[in-house]
């Protein structure tokens, strides 16, 4: 099974850039021990004053709250497997196991074809699998003339551009490859047939986020994790280092959507030396300030902000 991320090498990814920073330091003599590893580094594309922010805010999830990879995906994955199963799916599927070699973020699935794209930003195709057989240059144009997709197209093609679609992503290649070689149902270009019942792939593709969403809001994904916080949440000391220094230039808080009881449980375990010194997340604070973020309508949606946590030493509502 090969990895979609590494078909296509086109362009210059990080890693190249930092064999190309070498090599030129190299040349020109400079010393190699000032040159820190790409990972390290910041890219900007523009400049920002930081003396002029006095507010600066942060999400819960993937930000302050880093998840261990692939240990997350791969219980994403397999609550996915198991939500799939229980409206209906084939029992069959649940012996697929996540391969974190496999997705990688920014594919699109063509829901007309059930297909895994990854596309430029000008909508060029660059790589295209069919459940997890890449197709030939031949096949591709036959799917997609000139090699092109209308990228406006939402409907038909979907974005995974999160790091919570990387289970979402590995499942489309797994289903489609799970009904493309099972006997018992026939395959057509637009979904598969068993008996009397056709399912297209913009079925399949609405089922599985259905399931995304049930797998978040009945709060089973939540409940896994905080039954073994340390597999699947990275600690990292140097955020409070971070909070410590902006706390000195201006204020800090927290906006996330997550419900009181799991962001406080994430939080305490990252905060665990002394929070109840450095952390309130009284109630009454909690609707009050939850209230005006509301208010703020900032999601063009009907999505707004769930909770904030005030920090008591670095909290913008102090």
């Amino acid at each position: 099974m090969g990895s979609i991320s590494k078909e296509h090498n086109l362009g210059t990814d990080g890693r190249q850039l930092h064999d190309h920073c070498l090599s030129s330091a190299n040349t020109s003599g400079m010393d190699l021990r000032k040159l820190k590893d790409y990972h390290h580094r910041i890219f900007v594309n523009r400049s920002l004053g930081l003396e002029k922010i006095k507010c600066f805010g942060f999400d819960m999830d993937y930000t302050l709250a880093m998840y261990r990879s692939p240990d997350y995906e791969e219980l994403g994955f397999e609550l996915l497997l198991d939500r799939l199963v229980s409206i209906g799916y084939p029992h069959e599927i649940l012996e697929y196991k996540y391969d974190p070699n496999f997705p990688t973020r920014g594919l699109v699935f063509d829901s007309l074809y059930g297909n895994l794209l990854k596309v430029d930003a000008n909508g060029n195709v660059l790589v295209c699998t069919h459940g997890f057989r890449f197709l030939k240059g031949a096949e591709i144009w036959i799917k997609y003339p000139n090699k092109f997709i209308q990228r406006d197209d939402t409907k038909r093609y979907h974005i995974l551009n999160t790091l919570f679609n990387l289970s979402e992503t590995y499942l489309y290649a797994c289903l489609v490859d799970f009904f493309t070689d099972c006997p018992r149902y026939v395959n057509y270009d637009t979904g598969y047939r068993h008996g009397n019942l056709f399912m297209s792939y913009k079925s399949m593709f609405q089922d599985v986020r259905e399931a995304m969403d049930y797998m978040h809001d009945s709060g089973v994904l939540k409940e896994k994790t905080l039954q073994d916080l340390n597999k699947y949440v990275l600690k990292d000391e140097r955020i409070h280092l971070l909070l410590n220094r902006l706390r000195e230039v201006g204020k800090v808080f927290l906006a996330t959507n997550s419900d009181y009881k799991y962001t406080n449980a994430i939080m305490s375990y990252l905060f665990d030396d002394g929070i109840e010194d450095k952390v309130v997340c009284s109630k009454t604070r909690l609707k009050k300030h939850s209230k005006m973020l509301n208010t703020m309508n900032i999601y063009s949606t009907d999505q707004k902000f769930g909770h904030t946590f005030s920090f008591k030493d670095f909290s913008v509502f102090s």
